[in-house]
């Protein structure tokens, strides 16, 4: 039985594991210890891009849910418009 990976989490997972690098870095950095400029800050354009890669992740999801609810919205105000035409030809006007 295959499981689905979801692609969100992997990319969250990308970028706990960047920033805890960096993290880790700064401090030895700040410790006089080995990391240089350059690993830093190939780290921090890892960790900026893997928080990129979630936010537009995130936007096409919340894109789809728009979608979704002006689909389920358009229809709705079709059936309402529907009922008020019934209710007019009801009243007699």
């Amino acid at each position: 039985m295959k499981q689905k990976i979801n692609f969100g989490i992997v990319a969250i997972i990308l970028f706990m594991i960047f920033a805890l690098i960096l993290l880790i870095q700064l401090i030895l950095k700040l410790t006089n210890h080995s990391p240089t400029d350059t690993q830093i800050l190939y780290i921090g354009f890892g960790a900026i891009i893997s928080y990129l890669l979630i936010m537009s992740y995130k936007l096409g999801q919340f894109v789809g849910e728009v979608r979704g609810f002006m689909a389920i919205s358009k229809n709705s105000f079709r059936k309402i418009s529907r009922d008020v035409e019934c209710l007019m030809r009801a009243s007699g006007k």
